[in-house]
């Protein structure tokens, strides 16, 4: 997988294809890169990750890039490997996600650690931690969906070719892709949230939309400037949104089954949260309003009609 890492420097996320749509070797070269830069992050979670939380959360997000990758060049593997790769994918989200949680908990007490009694809740979670990093760190080993996950790359690398064409009567690759963006562009819309929704409703729709935002960034070359310019900027707004809100969400979840959800630092902290929970869902609704939208989408369809077919 080193080669791969050469081909996303920097963190780099957007992939090009070609201007005559997908090629066997573009799709190749962006399936290499985005799961050697899984493997990268999720290889130094395991080794680095007690000093650098960065790695743990690179990892998950790596992980759905690729994810949505191979979703959307399902048609360019064999099933086979298709599937054993989504679920190794899969299986390495899952084994970091404990880590994760523990790493945004441990922060976020870290933050409010000058409030009376807070700094007494920093050890125990802390050894938590530890514990939680350690046993990831024989996930990688016992494990066998993670453990062979590289030479499953390999093998999924090595037939990559072009199944569409037969199967799909006729349709190009091209436009292939386009009909993949169209139905993220509908499932995530078709999700918005209203006043009433609730909070499984609000994290469906965030899922919705970190679909499209990692399939904009693998297909955004085949449209208009205005696609990376504009919309994906305000998509990544609202999910930033979002992202506050679901943290603030299992923050509180986790205090709320916590030893300290009595105590009186621990009600003192849940109010905090709750004030800022508010707060995150109101930065939301100035984005995210119903008839934002609506306006919003349409934009998103104009462009797929007018350059993405």
């Amino acid at each position: 997988m080193k080669r791969a890492d050469n081909m996303v420097k920097s963190g780099m996320k957007w992939q090009v294809i070609p201007p005559g749509g997908p090629t066997v070797e573009s799709v190749r070269s962006t399936l290499e890169a985005l799961l050697g830069q899984t493997w990268k992050h999720f290889r130094k979670a395991t080794q680095k990750g007690m000093e650098n939380s960065e790695h743990a959360h690179q990892a998950r997000v790596w992980s759905r890039r690729a994810t949505a990758a191979v979703a959307l060049y399902c048609d360019w593997v064999p099933a086979k490997e298709w599937r054993s790769i989504r679920d190794s994918l899969r299986v390495q989200r899952k084994a970091v996600e404990t880590v994760r949680t523990l790493d945004v908990w441990l922060i976020r007490l870290q933050i409010q650690a000058d409030q009376a009694g807070l700094d007494g809740w920093i050890t125990p979670i802390a050894e938590r931690r530890r514990k939680a990093y350690r046993t990831l760190a024989k996930t990688r080993r016992a494990n066998p969906a993670i453990a062979k996950f590289p030479a499953r790359c390999r093998k999924l690398l090595q037939h990559v070719t072009l199944r569409t064409v037969a199967r799909e009567g006729g349709k190009d690759p091209r436009e292939a892709i386009g009909i993949t963006v169209l139905k993220r562009i509908n499932r995530f819309f078709a999700l918005r949230p209203t006043g009433s929704s609730t909070t499984g409703e609000f994290h469906r729709f965030r899922l919705a939309g970190k679909k499209l935002r990692y399939t904009l960034e693998l297909t955004h070359t085949l449209f208009a400037p205005a696609l990376r310019e504009e919309l994906y900027g305000r998509l990544e707004q609202i999910l930033n949104c979002l992202g506050e809100m679901n943290d603030l969400t299992v923050f509180l979840d986790l205090l709320h089954h916590s030893q300290w959800s009595k105590t009186e630092s621990g009600k003192r902290l849940r109010e905090e949260l709750l004030i800022r929970q508010q707060q995150a869902r109101g930065a939301y609704w100035e984005l995210g309003h119903p008839e934002k939208l609506a306006s919003l989408r349409i934009r998103f369809l104009t462009l797929c009609e007018t350059t993405g077919r």
